[in-house]
């Protein structure tokens, strides 16, 4: 798969890569842009070109607007959300924590990934209309029925 890259963040990568408590991911708006439209991933690279994401470490970010020139910093252990401010210009920061148990980014191989989120598809069936569909198969439900399985849904 290709995409193109991320515009509105630069990622710069990872400082103090495979430090416990230490170890973070460093991003810049270049843009004043809302956070919730993007996601951090970790991945494996070997070629500098391509990279593999896995399956189980991404983090979101919450709603929030930040400025163009906005540090964004997320440590991949524990703690708070908070802003901060670098020095000596005291540029705004806004500190993550992605609450991981290890460090993310022990190998130089393994690195960040920045995805911006475009769309997305959910599975939208309430509770109340799926135990209905539930409740309605078993009181249908003959020799040939399988107990408890769903009904096929009606065309829409």
């Amino acid at each position: 798969m290709f995409l193109p890259p991320v515009i509105e963040l630069s990622l710069f990568g990872v400082a103090d890569r495979g430090q416990p408590n230490r170890e973070r991911v460093i991003l810049k708006a270049n843009t004043s842009v809302n956070l919730q439209y993007f996601m951090l991933g970790a991945g494996i690279s070997t070629d500098n070109e391509f990279v593999r994401p896995f399956n189980n470490s991404i983090y979101y970010f919450d709603d929030l607007v930040v400025a163009a020139g906005a540090w964004i910093i997320v440590y991949t252990g524990a703690g708070q959300k908070k802003i901060s401010q670098i020095p000596p210009q005291n540029e705004v920061a806004m500190i993550y924590h992605w609450g991981c148990q290890t460090v993310l980014f022990h190998r130089h191989d393994l690195v960040p990934m920045l995805f911006r989120v475009a769309e997305v598809t959910f599975e939208r069936v309430y509770p109340t209309v799926l135990q209905t569909l539930v409740e309605s198969n078993r009181e249908r439900a003959g020799p040939a029925d399988s107990p408890g399985s769903l009904p096929t849904p009606p065309a829409v």
